[in-house]
């Protein structure tokens, strides 16, 4: 069975002389998906392609990664504007965590089941997780991924109920 792949970054530049490069990150796990000896992918014509992790660290939204086999500045330009993957089923998630793709495209309705709109994206503003819903001729609204708000996920049937608070939409 083919494994499912998540996106968990792109590639955006390379940093310094000695094969490192910066990833803007879009998984909340990155020091687990980015493991020093884990491997990663990207897409090739001939399919997906491993990199084995050599280092890494983060800094904000930014990783820095060096890849086994990449040690310099030209080896690695030509992954420059990949993005980078990992296996979803790598990593089994604790109870009311889930992946950004999982979310992605969830209906949203109210606590009064009324239907708002549909994730389009997922945000990171200063370390929280936010939920970006596309509604029909309005605009988008965000909407933190806490408990206070979110009050159920139901990814069998993709609604996510939200408890919204006056002013928010």
């Amino acid at each position: 069975m083919e494994p499912t792949y998540l996106i968990l970054g792109q590639i955006i530049q390379t940093r310094g002389l000695q094969g490192e490069v910066k990833v803007f990150l879009q998984t909340d796990f990155p020091l687990l998906r980015f493991k020093k000896g884990h491997s990663v992918y990207y897409q090739t014509s001939e399919g997906m392609k491993p990199l084995k992790v050599s280092s890494f660290h983060v800094i904000g939204d930014l990783g820095f990664v060096k890849f086994v086999g990449y040690p310099t500045i030209e080896s690695v330009t030509p992954l420059l504007k990949q993005a980078v993957y990992g296996i979803k089923e790598a990593i089994t998630l604790k109870k009311n965590h889930f992946y950004y793709d999982d979310l992605l495209s969830c209906h949203i309705i109210d606590t009064a089941n009324h239907t708002i709109g549909r994730v389009s994206k997922i945000e990171n503003y200063a370390g929280r997780t936010v939920l970006r819903i596309q509604r029909e001729k309005l605009k988008d609204v965000l909407v933190p991924f806490l408990d206070v708000f979110i009050k159920d996920v139901n990814l069998d049937k993709k609604i996510i109920t939200i408890a919204f608070i006056e002013g928010m939409l």
